[in-house]
């Protein structure tokens, strides 16, 4: 019990470390394009800390404990593809317009509470980074902690789900990318304005965030049976606190919002709405038995006429 609450506190060392760093840098700079690459880059630096910490030699270097390295190896690969990619994305870009409410607008005081409340808000953005980082990261601090045990069915089911999200969220946020660049130089020509619905967006209205968040429950699949349970019922909170921080919080809800702002008066997108399932990349003709009934409303916006709407999480197939 004592090292879970070492690594527990290690782990919050690091991530909080980092992010007060990234925070720091931001508020002197008031630049957001470290965001992404410090916040994410929070979950590398701890893996690799907490790992060499537990061994006392290095990364996978721990005898017999299989799980616990691909674990570790599992998550560095996703922070550094994932903090990277958004890195890359944001110098090109030049901004990333999810996180200028946070930064002061030109001739805009410190602490004005009618506008960005800076740096007050952006301290607070940091925090629940953190926050993030941190309960995340919930089954490795715990699997760190308990002897080593064989891989079995569960845990290879596991990692194969978690191989799957991580590609599933690599190629969605590529895909998009690469269609918001060509939109951008249809724009400058006077054309573009389209959201994405190529690729796994086709098929899914968040790719991105299916992938994400199978990314986490593999995690917790992969470590649960290592421990006791008590152990995974806490750690149980690492996933349910990523699928509802995307799907309540800051994914969903802010990008079907901005969505429905920019393209709701196109009966195209509506029926888009209406045909593209909210998370789950499949066709509309495979039927899961947990799917609700197909929205009979054709918009999102207010005198639609529909009692249902197709851009809220729940409302629609998965």
């Amino acid at each position: 019990m004592a090292l879970i609450f070492q690594n527990l506190r290690h782990v919050g060392a690091v991530v909080g470390g980092c992010n007060l760093v990234g925070f720091a840098v931001t508020a002197v700079c008031e630049t957001h394009k470290i965001t992404d690459l410090v916040g994410v880059g929070a979950f590398v630096a701890a893996a690799i800390s907490l790992q060499s910490k537990v061994t006392g030699e290095g990364l996978g270097s721990r005898s017999g404990n299989l799980r616990l390295t691909l674990l570790t190896s599992a998550i560095i690969l996703w922070g550094s593809r994932l903090s990277s990619f958004l890195f890359y994305r944001v110098l090109q870009l030049g901004e990333d317009k999810r996180l200028k409410s946070f930064f002061r607008a030109k001739d805009e005081p410190y602490l004005d509470l009618s506008r960005s409340f800076f740096p007050v808000h952006l301290a607070s953005f940091w925090a629940i980074q953190a926050l993030w980082a941190w309960t995340s990261l919930l089954p490795l601090s715990f699997l760190s902690a308990v002897p080593a045990k064989r891989l079995g069915p569960a845990a290879i089911l596991s990692l194969s789900s978690l191989a799957l999200g991580i590609g599933i969220e690599s190629v969605a946020d590529w895909q998009k990318y690469s269609f918001k660049q060509r939109e951008r130089e249809r724009e400058r020509e006077g054309g573009g304005g389209r959201w994405c619905d190529e690729g796994l967006w086709a098929l899914s209205r968040h790719p991105n965030y299916c992938g994400e968040m199978l990314t986490w429950w593999s995690v917790w699949g992969l470590a649960a049976p290592a421990l006791t349970w008590p152990l995974r019922l806490i750690s149980l909170i690492s996933p349910c606190f990523v699928t509802s921080l995307l799907l309540y919080v800051s994914g969903v809800p802010l990008l079907e919002k901005s969505q429905n702002e920019r393209y709701g008066h196109d009966p195209e997108f509506q029926k888009y709405l209406q045909n593209t399932r909210l998370l789950l990349p499949l066709p509309r003709s495979f039927s899961l038995p947990f799917s609700t009934s197909k929205s009979s409303g054709s918009g999102t916006g207010s005198g639609s006429g529909s009692n249902t709407d197709p851009s809220e999480p729940g409302k629609k197939d998965l």
